[in-house]
């Protein structure tokens, strides 16, 4: 992104090491990126690692799920209203 540095990583963070070994020591405000461009940074990202095909397949399973157990909800509520209380 091309972003001007505007401080460098703090020396005394337990985590300095590791990341300045992996990014170097400049680091930058995210508040400086335009909300689209962080938007699309974030999609990017998800999508990256995320089985699209895996997700929708556990959404549809959810909806399956929650249509059943409304189903066996109505059909206790209809069995269960229907009993009257015998004598003790």
């Amino acid at each position: 992104m091309k972003l001007p540095p505007k401080m460098k990583a703090k020396k005394s963070s337990s985590r300095y090491a590791k990341f300045a070994m992996k990014y170097g020591d400049n680091v930058f405000e995210l508040e400086a990126v335009p909300p689209e461009s962080l938007q699309k940074i974030l999609r990017r990202a998800i999508d990256d690692v995320l089985d699209v095909a895996a997700f929708n397949a556990e959404i549809d399973a959810d909806k399956r799920d929650a249509a059943y157990l409304d189903g066996v909800r109505r059909s206790l509520s209809k069995v269960l209203g229907n009993l009257r209380p015998g004598p003790p």
